[in-house]
Parts: C-alpha cells; sequence; structure tokens
C-alpha cells in the first residue's frame, strides 16, 4: 500500500524505534491486551470520520485475509475489540510481543464518496490515478489533519532497470529513485546526489531440503559445502560495488534478536570441496538456480566462485514474482531471494521462513525446513515480556538456522537514493519514500 495515502496505524521512524500514527497512545495493560487510544479529529478522504468501530473493522479484514502478508502479525488475536475512551482493543490468547511492531498494518475503508478509489485513507495525498504497471498519481489532500505536504501533485512510476532510473534522473524526468544499481558508482550524475544506508534486506540462497530423488540440498554436507565455497566479501566487492556487508545471519544488525557473536562467515574451498566428496559428489554436480532477472550480476559471481568446487550452476532469471512462484510450488532446488524484517523483529523471519508450515507459520518456507526448537522459539517467544531474555532465544535461533543452514544468508545490501540535487530527503531505516520526508533544499 502507498503510505502516503494509507497511514499506518503504529510506524517506525529512521531508527526503527516505535512511534504512534493514527493511534494517540499505545498503552499495554495486560499481558495479554494491547489498547490503542485513537486520534480525535481524523476524517478519511471521503469524509468520514475515523472512529474505533472502523479500526476495528480495517484490522479485522487484514486479520482474516489469507493472501494479506500482514497477517501473520495478527495470528494470534482472539479478539479486536472497542474499548472505552475512543480507543480499540487488541486481545491475544497469550502474551504477544511483536505487537508493539506494526508498521505493515494500514488502516483504509472502502469509499463512501465515489466508484474511484475503491479505498481511501487518512494520509497527505489521495490516489487521483492508478494504471496498474506504468503508474501512480497522488494529489494533495486539503483535509489532512497534520502540516500540509509540500507538493501538490506526485507520481511515482515503476521503472525495473537500474540504468533507466539513474538516466530519468539526470534528465529530470525524475526526482527521487530508489535502488541505485552499483555500476552507477559512488557519485551520481550532475544535479543529483547519491544517499546510502544500511538496509534491512538479507538476501540468501534458499533451498528444498525434501528427500526426493536427484535433490543434493537434503544432505547438510552439501549446504555446508556451499556455504564454504561462497567467498561472500568478495561477492559483496564485485558484484555490489561495495555497497552492502557480509550477512552473518538471517537478519540484519538493526533488528531486535541479531547476534553480533555469530561468527562471519569463513570461505574455504578445500574444505567444501571434501564435504561434497563426501556426500557423494567427488566430481561435483550440475543444479539450477532461479532469481529474479535484477540479480543476475550476483549470481554471475556466485556461478563463478561454486565452479571452483565442482558445482555448476544453470541461471534461470525471470521477471516480477517469478522465483517465488517456482519456490511456493516446490519446483525450485536453489533460489536467490532476500527478506527484510519490516517490524524491526527477528521472530518476524523464524515465524514466516523456517518455522514448519502449519497454518499462519511458515508461510515463506519454500523449502521444507522443520526444526521443533526453531518452531518453539517462533511461536513463545512473543510471550516473553523480559526482552533481555527474549532476545537471547532469538539469537539462539540465529545459531541453530547458522549451523542447519536451511538457508544460506549472503549479504545486507545497502538502500542507495538518487535524489536531484534540489531536494532534501533522509532515508529511512524500513526503505518507505514517505513525501514527508522530503523537502525543497531552499524551502521555497
Amino acid at each position: 500500500m502507498l503510505s502516503n495515502v494509507f497511514e499506518p496505524l503504529v510506524g517506525f521512524d529512521q531508527e526503527l524505534e516505535a512511534r504512534t500514527m493514527l493511534a494517540e497512545s499505545w498503552e499495554h495493560p495486560a499481558p495479554e491486551r494491547w489498547r490503542l487510544r485513537i486520534r480525535r479529529g481524523v476524517t478519511f478522504q471521503d469524509g468520514v470520520p475515523l472512529t474505533p468501530e472502523l479500526v476495528r473493522e480495517a484490522l479485522l479484514h487484514i486479520k482474516d485475509a489469507p493472501s494479506e502478508e500482514a497477517a501473520q502479525f495478527l495470528g494470534d488475536v482472539r479478539d479486536i475489540a472497542v474499548a472505552p475512551d475512543n480507543s480499540v482493543d487488541i486481545v491475544t490468547a497469550q502474551p504477544r510481543a511483536i505487537l508493539a511492531s506494526l508498521p505493515g498494518l494500514y488502516i483504509a475503508k472502502k469509499n463512501a464518496a465515489s466508484d474511484f478509489p475503491p479505498l481511501v485513507g487518512t494520509g497527505p495525498y489521495r490516489l487521483t490515478a492508478w494504471k496498474p504497471g506504468e503508474q501512480v498519481v497522488l494529489e494533495r489532500w486539503p483535509g489532512y489533519r497534520g502540516p500540509a505536504p509540500v507538493f501538490r501533485e506526485v507520481v511515482f512510476v515503476p521503472v525495473p532497470d537500474g540504468a533507466e532510473r539513474v538516466a530519468r534522473l539526470a534528465d529530470r524526468r525524475g526526482d527521487i529513485a530508489y535502488g541505485i544499481p552499483p555500476e552507477a558508482g559512488p557519485v551520481g550524475p550532475a544535479g543529483v546526489r547519491f544517499l546510502r544506508r544500511p538496509g534491512l534486506t538479507v538476501s540468501y540462497i534458499g533451498f528444498n531440503l525434501r528427500n526426493q530423488p536427484g535433490n543434493p540440498f537434503h544432505d547438510l554436507r552439501v549446504r555446508q559445502a556451499l556455504h564454504l565455497a561462497i567467498d561472500r566479501e568478495g561477492l559483496v566487492e564485485r558484484a555490489l560495488g561495495g555497497e552492502g556487508a557480509v550477512a552473518t545471519q538471517p537478519v540484519a544488525p538493526p533488528v531486535f534478536g541479531y547476534d553480533p557473536d555469530v561468527p562471519r562467515p569463513r570461505h574455504n574451498p578445500g574444505r567444501a570441496r571434501q564435504l561434497l566428496a563426501e556426500a557423494g559428489h567427488p566430481r561435483g554436480f550440475r543444479t539450477r538456480l532461479d532469481l529474479a532477472t535484477a540479480r543476475l550480476p550476483v549470481a554471475r559471481v556466485l556461478q563463478e566462485q561454486l565452479r571452483e568446487v565442482g558445482v555448476e550452476l544453470d541461471l534461470n532469471p525471470s521477471e516480477k514474482d517469478g522465483v517465488y512462484q517456482l519456490a511456493m510450488a516446490g519446483k525450485s532446488n536453489l533460489f536467490l531471494i532476500g527478506w527484510d524484517c519490516s517490524t524491526g523483529e527477528a521472530s518476524e523471519f523464524y515465524e514466516f521462513c523456517l518455522h514448519t508450515p502449519a497454518g499462519r507459520y511458515g508461510k515463506g518456507n519454500y523449502g521444507g525446513y522443520s526444526n521443533r526448537t526453531i518452531d518453539e522459539i517462533a511461536e513463545t517467544n512473543g510471550a516473553i515480556l523480559d526482552q533481555r531474555a527474549r532476545r537471547r532465544l532469538l539469537q539462539k535461533a540465529a545459531v541453530i538456522a547458522m549451523e542447519d543452514l536451511p538457508v544460506l544468508p549472503l549479504w545486507v545490501r545497502d538502500d542507495v537514493y538518487g535524489v536531484r540535487a534540489d531536494l532534501t530527503f533522509r532515508p529511512r531505516a524500513d526503505a518507505a519514500v514517505r513525501l514527508a520526508d522530503v523537502r525543497w533544499l531552499d524551502s521555497r
């Protein structure tokens, strides 16, 4: 969703600290109950006042929609009830610490005023045009409760090619671009600045771990061999232009539950070849790596590095979400994808990506990994109110993940933006581009 149109109930600032948005206060009166006091005087863009009843309706819609990725955050919710003093209570079956971080839960409602847009929010801009795959047009909304937005109209245009994004900045067809490719270099073209900050997305190789004929990755020794064969520092330098850091575990350093004591991966091709021989592959083997087309430069470096130990990768690039479709269907033995913990919580990754697929858990566990301890940590850490104890539990999950290697964390990519020189913009930890964070340099 466009965060400039649909405001979240709770948001994050640049350093991943919780702050209220539509909730005036965020209280925790009981271990199983969170109370949100809704801001008064806020209206939707169709003129309907924001009420606890509408907040409840929006949250129930998210909770009961299996297709909504954000539904995982409300999986343990037993009840959402209108409470006294313009409030909403979220009641869980047990304490649920991750509820303190709800950046993906945007409050919207059906438009009561017209057929378009079908949904309205309470944000500073309203949607005036939407051509899927082409552009989204936003217009300043005069009824916004906060300061008036700087820009009258804003157009978002999806541009898949990184070089084209830079070209649009250079000739003034664009003002801000996200995901500047490494080949663009450290300095922007004339009239353009490049801004960088450490990102949250950990890119990793995922495996099909099922014991099937012709699948070598069911064997831990094979996964260990690939782990040792990859020179991650060389990968970051050569394929990413140094714009990133080696990943030591499935979550990035700013995320709650990251373990700074997990050692950096070692590059040891000799030991990798030995492990492959022990696993019955003395001459290596050939396999297909599924990936998004944008990751081809990285995949070619991986192809070169793994060839040194006898593993030959056939690269299978696809556009949009093709790699995820293959992985979800169980048709990929090896896939290159990524995950960012947008909540700032490591529990998110273990619940969604490593928990044994069951009910609301493990929807992103494409390889069929199953570990009872990981499952228990994912299910129970949210009930621990002592944050130090909870952090230790999540760090234990990181250690187990790096022992079992259901995924191979490779790198944490820097978020790189291109910005017109006459604009100011401070990148956020969650990579959201909020128009409230963009200003003219001369304060016009």
